[in-house]
């Protein structure tokens, strides 16, 4: 790779060699317009000129031959205009429909120019080296949309498994030197490239680590807690966007809080990641954090379906908690939960709480087990929570509708003077348990 520092666009731009091509290509066009041999010994500009005064002196004195050529000259100097607008907005900007437009230059130019050498005889060094300059640059152009795709990065869906493969080393000396470690999920309002590659390479330490992917980067910080990371990953858009990269989006993970399984703290940046591209046009970082109470029912609906499916074949009792804890939970204190429940329950996580499906308990055993999680939360993790229950098939027969009537008995519990843990009751003799 090439790269060429240019200043005069705000702040000094690092050049790759795709953009030293676009750029060489459009000055070598535009030169050969204005100063090379078009027709005999004149430019193109100054036959541009020529033919326009003929033209507003009398126009109807103009042949059919010397009127195309105006009209295909007027072409494409507006087209060789548009060249240099759009290799300015690309060099400032970075944006992708830049270059995409310099490739549609191109070939438009290259459209006239082949008209005037076939058609009207124009065979001369300016008309070949305009010619030339315009497929340069078009090729550059083109090199740019596709760059990093040519630099060999796997999808990132294909790359997940392997990098949850080769960073679990890593990993595993954290946990046993008790160091704080956090991934990064970024990409950028550009196609993926080296240049941005070796920026982020750059501004890491000895231990932290990049992966390349088509559609952005996975980083591992070492030794960095959620303050730390956050720092270093508007540290890291701050460096994408001086170097013309535009805006750039960045979800991340920190070990312990968010997870202790490298698989885990990945798909954590990611979602982290998708969440701050779906929620702002402009660069942002994003903290993993469980969704919202009402984002989440949709996703348990789909994750539990099958159990209760199960549960109505062999006609086991099943009951649904909704829990409402006094902070956020961590992904420490699901562990936490799950080490309290059996095989066959779930939990999901939500911002402000939790859900668990308990498997094969009536109301008896539900209410048991929901005193059992408030005194382990309460106990180790000094949070408090409120709980409501719905059970199949006393409350209904479908997922959606017992976490709907799970969510009303939390409610109410919220409510409640004295009591925390209220189950559902479709008869209206419900009351606090």
């Amino acid at each position: 790779m090439i790269n060429l520092t240019l200043k005069g666009f705000g702040r000094a731009k690092a050049l790759s060699t795709e953009e030293i091509v676009n750029l060489g290509g459009v000055i070598l066009a535009i030169f050969a317009f204005i100063f090379g041999p078009w027709l005999g010994t004149r430019s193109g500009l100054w036959l541009l000129v020529n033919l326009a005064g003929s033209w507003m002196r009398e126009p109807a004195a103009m042949g059919g031959r010397q009127l195309g050529i105006f009209i295909l000259l007027v072409t494409l100097t507006l087209i060789l205009i548009g060249f240099a607008v759009a290799l300015y907005a690309d060099l400032r900007t970075k944006e992708r429909r830049w270059s995409v437009a310099g490739i549609l230059l191109a070939v438009a130019a290259l459209v006239l120019l082949g008209v005037l050498f076939f058609v009207y005889d124009a065979r001369t060094a300016g008309v070949l080296l305009t010619a030339l300059g315009c497929m340069t640059a078009g090729g550059g152009a083109l090199a740019i949309n596709y760059r990093g795709l040519r630099a060999g990065y796997p999808e990132r869906s294909k790359a997940l498994p392997r990098l949850g493969q080769m960073w679990t080393g890593v990993l595993a000396d954290a946990q046993a030197s008790n160091t704080p470690l956090s991934v990064l999920a970024l990409s950028t309002s550009e196609p993926m490239c080296s240049e941005v590659v070796d920026l982020v390479d750059e501004e890491l330490r000895a231990r932290d680590i990049e992966f390349p992917t088509q559609e952005g980067l996975f980083v591992l910080l070492w030794e960095a807690n959620t303050g730390g990371a956050v720092t270093a990953a508007s540290h890291l858009q701050d460096i994408l966007a001086d170097q013309g990269h535009g805006y750039s989006w960045i979800g991340m993970a920190t070990y312990p809080d968010d997870g202790d399984q490298m698989k885990l703290l990945l798909e954590r940046a990611q979602q982290a990641h998708d969440l701050a591209c779906e929620v702002s046009d402009q660069s942002m970082v994003v903290p993993f954090s469980f969704p919202q109470r009402s984002e989440a029912l949709l996703s348990i609906e789909q994750a539990w379906e099958a159990a209760l499916a199960e549960a109505k074949t062999t006609s086991t009792p099943v009951a649904v908690l909704s829990l409402a804890t006094s902070r956020a939970p961590k992904p420490v204190d699901i562990a936490l939960v799950e080490e309290e429940l059996r095989s066959r329950d779930m939990v999901f996580a939500v911002r402000d709480g939790l859900f668990v499906m308990l498997w094969k308990v009536d109301l008896e055993k539900a209410q048991g087990a929901a005193r059992h999680l408030q005194e382990v939360l309460a106990c180790q993790k000094q949070i408090q929570s409120h709980i409501g229950i719905a059970r199949f098939p006393e409350d209904g027969h479908q997922i959606g509708v017992l976490l709907g009537r799970a969510e009303e008995a939390l409610e109410v519990a919220r409510t409640s003077a004295d009591q925390s843990i209220f189950a559902f009751q479709e008869a209206t003799a419900s009351g606090p348990l």
